[in-house]
Parts: C-alpha cells; structure tokens; sequence
C-alpha cells in the first residue's frame, strides 16, 4: 500500500505540472457544493463541482477540493476561474487553490518508505546472511 502512495503522489505532482506547462483558462459554472465533516483523524473538506466549455467548444465536467475561504465565498450557479491543460481539458484545477491531502498523502509515502527500508531489505539482507532477524532481537 504505502508503494502505490510513493506512485501516486508523483502522478499528481506530473498532472499539475502538465497544466503547468500549457495553461488555458475558462470559467466555470459551479453546480454543486459538498462539505465533507471530519471526524476526530480526518481534518474536514470542502469540495465543488463545476463544469466548464474548452476552447474546443466541448463541455466538461469536474470538480476539486478547495479552501474554506473560497467554498464560502461562492454558491452554486457562480463562475469561477479554471485552468485546464490545453491538450487534456479533463486535467483541470482552480488555480491558488491548495489540496491539504496531498500533505497527507506525501506524509503517508514517507512513512511507507522508511517502514520498507526498514522491514524490507535490511530484514531481507540479515535472514540471507543467516543473522538473526532484526525484527525479533
């Protein structure tokens, strides 16, 4: 599990990059606000859905996790500034706006590292040489 987060997280950090690269702006139509409560591990969220027209002239529809300050400026039916990448409108983002989970998320992908690195092949190289594992001294 924590090898599929130490994927995920440069996957991410790859797609924002990407928008970064060739941004095209548009503005969209909020449709929809959703307020996620967290409970005493999880810090709560705040999420739009939005959908918006490309340069191409095709509708999309997407939605990000946003701050507090911005969930409640808006309400359903303002427009709100996007950006998309130019040759994947479905890659798209509300710029300024900053994941909190990604901390999580890369906080997580750490801690799988360093557990893999420690369970992983030190253990692996000590019960090879016929040392005691390390984990049981």
């Amino acid at each position: 599990m924590s090898l599929v987060l130490v994927v995920f997280f440069p996957v991410m950090v790859i797609r924002d990059q990407r928008i970064s690269a060739k941004p095209e702006t548009a503005i969209a139509l909020i449709t929809e606000k959703r307020f996620d409560e967290g409970g005493s591990e999880e810090p709560s969220s705040y999420h739009v859905r939005y959908r918006f027209r490309a340069a191409s002239g095709v509708e999309f529809r997407s939605g990000a996790t946003v701050g507090e300050r911005l969930y409640d400026k808006v309400q359903v039916g303002d427009g709100i500034e996007i950006q998309y990448e130019a040759d994947d409108p479905s890659n798209n983002r509300v710029p300024g706006e900053f994941n909190p989970r990604i901390l999580e998320i890369l906080g997580m992908a750490v801690m799988g590292l360093y557990f893999f690195g420690y369970l992983g092949p030190r253990r692996w190289l000590r019960t090879w040489r016929g040392e005691p594992d390390p984990i049981f001294k």
